[in-house]
């Protein structure tokens, strides 16, 4: 029988910085916060799943952010880290979106999730 358990963590983490490009028609900043993450553990298994990670990305740059990509450090009980990124398109300026990933963590237990770097992109 397969059960899962909901390992949940609801947590605040914001990372901002400052203006990293500007050209005369602005530059770009963003405020990104994870909202919250989770992951899934299959006692039949005796395996943890991927970590489902949800987050707001925040324009708060005066150029409209074409492309943006994202770092997450993630922190396992086992002392290892794995780093991966996420992207996406399109946050006009003073607007914020949702976005969420999933990472894999070689089947082992996460005990945090944090935003590692990021990067901006306005054509």
């Amino acid at each position: 029988m397969w059960r899962a358990l909901i390992v949940s963590t609801l947590i605040f983490f914001s990372c901002q910085k400052n203006p990293a490009s500007s050209s005369s028609k602005g530059y770009t900043a963003a405020r990104i916060a994870i909202t919250s993450w989770n992951q899934d553990y299959y006692s039949a298994l005796q395996e943890y799943g991927y970590v489902k990670i949800y987050y707001n990305i925040e324009n708060i740059g005066t150029a409209h952010i074409d492309y943006y990509k994202v770092y997450f450090k993630i922190k396992c009980f086992d002392g290892s880290e794995y780093i991966e990124w996420d992207n996406g398109l399109d946050v006009s300026v003073g607007k914020k979106i949702s976005d969420n990933t999933m990472v894999d963590c070689a089947e082992k237990q996460a005990t945090s999730v944090t935003v590692d770097d990021y990067e901006l992109t306005s054509y």
